[in-house]
């Protein structure tokens, strides 16, 4: 047990790398779980046996989520729905058809990493337009949404659409 009493390391034949029992933590089917000794080789990579089998449904979740509400933002400023009032001026237009048409892509998967590149823009845009001139912290001006927003559909450019995307139908 180590000193903490939570696992009991065991070296493997190689000497490479240990397994540890999570006894507490974990049920038995997760027990086991490779760590890496301080050797100076590359770490490896850690994760539960359960990541690998949520990890394409939760990204498509999460990319779904992210695009559908940045939608429903678009979806205001274009037509007055959902309690929002219609944009008035050009700027708020552009702004409506990026995050309508942007965000029902990013949400279907179609020409995700484009989608996310100009709602991202848009985004970063809005913060330092709208919001920045209000304060420089987030909190005070109001501005925590586009910045998640930003951040979100900035890992989704990276990512592109996933394996549960129409992109990933495409071929």
């Amino acid at each position: 047990m180590n000193r903490l009493g939570l696992f009991n390391p065991k070296p493997t034949a190689d000497g490479g790398a240990k397994t540890a029992d999570f006894p507490l933590l974990f049920p038995s089917t997760f027990r086991k779980m490779a760590i890496t000794r301080h050797t100076g080789e590359a770490p490896r990579v850690i994760s539960l046996p359960f990541g690998a089998t949520i990890k394409e449904p939760a990204y498509a979740l999460m990319r779904f989520s992210f695009g559908l509400l940045f939608a429903f933002h678009g979806a205001q400023k274009l037509f007055g729905a959902f309690g929002g009032n219609q944009a008035q001026n050009g700027l708020m237009w552009a702004a409506g058809i990026i995050e309508f048409f942007g965000g029902l892509a990013i949400a279907l998967g179609i020409v995700t990493s484009l989608a996310a590149l100009f709602c991202s823009a848009q985004m970063l845009l809005a913060y330092f337009y709208a919001h920045f001139p209000q304060g420089w912290l987030p909190i005070e001006n109001r501005g925590e949404l586009a910045l998640l927003y930003f951040f979100g559909f900035l890992f989704v450019m990276t990512r592109g659409g996933g394996s549960w995307s129409l992109d990933a139908l495409k071929g």
